[in-house]
């Protein structure tokens, strides 16, 4: 599974929301405490971490309690990057919203834990852009990627129905032809290109923006999205 985000629930013990291959999403219950092995627990389900759990999963109960977690990859690039540890935080958030309702789908769960093993392994230098392709790759996961084939120069971006068009449509919800073709570059966007897009910070977050909008008209609506702000420092 794939840790998301852990809440306190009590003195000695917290909910762990998760994006798991066979169940989707699930809401599971973690013993807190103050030893070793809590420590250890905690460090194990920290925003992204790639985990086997055991679970006592008792059908019509919405939480179930982990028995056992342990690694199934290290994390040690996440771990000792602050950067890559707000991305990851950044990310985690918003799967919990996106995924939240969603069926279970191999294909999303593969993504994300080889999007996470990318993260882990990536130079530092290089880490600028790939929350860009990381909801560019997601998008593609959840069928709302529009597609860049019908993009011809000087088309404008219709966001409520995400396609190109020659002129804007009658809503205000369109993009006008300069960022319709940046746009258009980000579906092209991947892991082992996304250095080659030069983006200052105004622009990235611009960008950042634009996507989180698209998500809201064609699948969950991002808002509130706490790490957004930390994530724009960056």
């Amino acid at each position: 599974m794939i840790a998301l985000r852990t809440v306190a629930y009590a003195d000695d013990r917290s909910i762990l929301s998760a994006y798991t291959r066979s169940r989707g999403f699930m809401s599971l219950l973690v013993r807190g405490g103050k030893g070793r092995e809590a420590s250890r627990r905690r460090a194990l389900l920290q925003p992204m971490s790639v985990v086997e759990c055991v679970a006592d999963i008792v059908p019509g109960r919405d939480v179930s309690r982990i028995m056992s977690v342990r690694p199934l990859r290290p994390m040690h690039g996440v771990i000792s990057s602050p950067v890559k540890q707000t991305v990851a935080m950044f990310l985690a958030e918003v799967l919990g919203i996106v995924l939240r309702s969603s069926q279970p789908d191999a294909q999303t769960f593969d993504f994300v834990a080889q999007s996470v093993a990318v993260l882990d392994e990536l130079p530092r230098e290089r880490t600028s852009n790939y929350h860009i392709a990381f909801l560019r790759g997601l998008a593609v996961c959840l069928g709302i990627e529009p597609d860049a084939g019908a993009y011809r120069s000087g088309m404008v971006f219709d966001m409520a129905d995400g396609i190109w068009r020659l002129s804007a449509p009658l809503h205000n919800r369109w993009i006008g032809s300069d960022e319709a073709r940046v746009a258009a570059a980000l579906c092209r966007m991947t892991y082992a290109n996304m250095h080659l897009y030069s983006f200052d910070r105004a622009a990235r977050n611009a960008v950042l923006d634009r996507i989180m909008q698209f998500y809201s008209l064609h699948h969950t609506r991002l808002e509130g999205v706490k790490s957004l702000d930390i994530l724009r420092s960056m």
